[in-house]
């Protein structure tokens, strides 16, 4: 449980250095006999507002039910980037840097604790020689290079999001 714990607290800390602003856009459709969409009603908000406030969404679904009882009335919840336009959905190229970064900072915690207990613990511990350290080392530079080319991949996609608008 504490080992998730850290991992969110690690998923936040990414995600405030990104400056991701979570919203939603949550979509209600009726589904006629055919088998068509037709939307009915759309929200566009922050995520803690849709999390806080999800009561809300089970009356609008209720409330359109009501209105239209022959027809399945379904809703989709479409999570993304406000500052960026990106979705953030899980396996999104967002959501996976966040993700990226976390394990970073996880690794870095890591290595230094299994420092600090080797250096109180072993008296023939060398940082220079010791094969785990090297490994730990070794990958920890391999998740840095790899959310280096996510950010720059996200940042590639942004610029290209925001020339879109202007146009």
């Amino acid at each position: 449980m504490e080992e998730w714990m850290q991992y969110a607290k690690d998923m936040a800390k990414a995600e405030k250095e990104l400056k991701i602003e979570q919203w939603v856009i949550i979509s209600f459709y009726r589904v006629t006999e055919r088998g068509e969409k037709i939307p009915l009603f759309k929200y566009d908000l922050p995520r803690r507002v849709a999390d806080k406030y999800d009561w809300v969404i089970l009356w609008r679904k209720a409330k359109l039910t009501c209105r239209y009882p022959r027809g399945k009335v379904t809703h989709t919840y479409y999570l993304y980037d406000r500052h960026s336009g990106e979705d953030y959905s899980f396996g999104s190229c967002l959501s996976s840097l966040a993700s990226a970064k976390a394990q970073v900072t996880k690794m870095e915690r890591t290595i230094k604790e299994y420092v600090t207990w080797q250096r109180r613990n072993n008296l023939f511990f060398d940082e220079q020689t010791d094969e785990m350290l090297q490994k730990a080392v070794a990958k920890l530079k391999t998740k840095k290079e790899n959310v280096r080319k996510a950010e720059k991949r996200l940042h590639q996609k942004v610029e290209k999001h925001q020339c879109e608008i202007r146009k």
